[in-house]
């Protein structure tokens, strides 16, 4: 998760692992996925009763580890004992996971249509096509585990030759690399990206507490300067639990979300899309401190062409189709409404980190939706322009994106050349 570096070796070893699987998967489904569960169960007792006997000599936060290890070896067990039973229920949940993926596909395509957006007609097939195979799954998990295991198998296949191609692109000298570019980024499924945000923060808390290795919280290549970064936002409660992304160029943060809150709906997952400009210090000290996030900055180097790019990039989005935004906060100041204690994150953006709001009135980002057109869509558009940066397929994330960017960082021929985390107790050891 905080690792230095990657060897190439572990790209090949990833690619010929889930190239081998795939193949094994699409024509020899059923005995592969019984493989892999009875294989799974046994280093779960495994694993289960090695931290039961290392447990045994140590003096603290016994209870919580014995009572997690003895509910892991239950489900190892059971797991060897069930395995037809096991693979059916996960028949079934890939079957529910795949009409949530529709259920998303349609809402997305929903807002479009409200924004008046073209060739959205995509969408609504792929929801179509979630929908058909995931209800199959569900009522007939017997028949159709075949098909569901094809499905993964594929996706393995092309996982494993994305792996290659970072292992080639390792390896050849540098005039070489644009061969081996591949068009788009397969990501983790968003399933377990929506993870790594919290598993991120707790290994951060971890080195932390156990002050190791507490130079992989900062970390720079030996060449390189950084032009441009992209931040992760940490945080245990909230919707930031999930990540948050911002892109950061000359001294200004730009972040999208739906910053008015008069505009929000569904839970919050839905609202207009504003763009806030803020000031990159400020923002990072208000962002630790007063919210008490963790911030992970990924910083980038760029060539003079890259940055016009940027610059031209960041233009359209602040200055096309927009319209300037007030927060309640700074209504107020302006005596337009009455006085009052605002506690919205405009509103307090303006406040500490002299913020100015963008609306945007027209195009794919005019609303807001936190499982599409979020965050890191727009981080995306402004990477994507540069070439050097794959697009990503599918629903992203912030956690896709933070698995991308740290990959990127750990290669010796990445663009990503620092790796930084902000912390609260980092920011007061700089001003001490």
């Amino acid at each position: 998760m905080l690792k230095k570096s990657i060897s190439s070796i572990f790209y090949f070893i990833v690619a010929l692992f889930f190239i081998i699987l795939g193949f094994f998967l699409i024509f020899s489904s059923e005995s592969t996925m019984k493989t892999i569960l009875m294989i799974l169960s046994i280093g779960m007792i495994v694993v289960a009763f090695l931290r039961f006997f290392v447990t045994f000599f140590q003096k603290k936060n016994r209870n919580g580890i014995w009572i997690r290890s003895f509910l892991e070896l239950i489900f190892g067990f059971y797991l060897t004992f069930h395995i037809d039973k096991t693979i059916d229920v996960i028949t079934v949940l890939f079957g529910f996971y795949l009409l949530c993926h529709a259920f998303l596909h349609y809402m997305n395509h929903y807002l479009y249509q409200l924004d008046r957006i073209p060739n959205r007609l995509g969408i609504l097939i792929n929801g179509l096509i979630d929908m058909i195979f995931g209800f199959c799954l569900i009522f007939n998990p017997d028949q159709n585990l075949k098909y569901a295991a094809i499905v993964i198998g594929i996706y393995f296949i092309f996982y494993g030759l994305m792996n290659f191609n970072d292992f080639l692109s390792e390896i050849v000298p540098k005039k070489y690399q644009n061969r081996f570019k591949n068009k788009i980024r397969i990501p983790l499924p968003i399933i377990f990206t929506f993870l790594i945000p919290q598993q991120l923060l707790n290994s951060i808390n971890d080195s932390l507490k156990t002050k190791q290795d507490s130079s992989i919280l900062s970390m720079k290549k030996e060449k390189g300067k950084t032009d441009l970064s992209v931040f992760i936002h940490l945080a245990k409660t909230g919707s930031a639990s999930f990540g948050h992304v911002d892109l950061s160029y000359k001294g200004k943060i730009y972040s999208y979300a739906n910053y008015d809150k008069h505009s929000r709906r569904f839970m919050d997952a839905v609202g207009d899309g504003v763009i806030a400009v803020c000031n990159k210090k400020k923002y990072i000290e208000y962002m630790t401190t007063k919210k008490g996030r963790y911030l992970v900055e990924f910083g980038i180097s760029l060539s003079d062409k890259q940055k016009e790019k940027v610059e031209k990039k960041i233009e359209e989005l602040i200055h096309w189709n927009t319209i300037p935004y007030e927060p309640d906060l700074q209504l107020a100041d302006k005596g337009m409404i009455p006085r009052e204690e605002f506690k919205d994150m405009a509103s307090e953006l303006y406040k500490y980190a002299n913020a100015k709001f963008y609306k945007i009135m027209k195009g794919k980002h005019k609303t807001y939706f936190v499982f599409k057109t979020n965050c890191v869509v727009v981080v995306e558009s402004v990477l994507g322009s540069l070439g050097t940066f794959l697009p990503q397929n599918g629903i992203i994330s912030p956690g896709t994106y933070y698995d991308y960017l740290n990959n990127e960082f750990m290669k010796k021929n990445s663009k990503v050349i620092s790796r930084k985390i902000y912390t609260k107790e980092s920011l007061r050891g700089k001003q001490e």
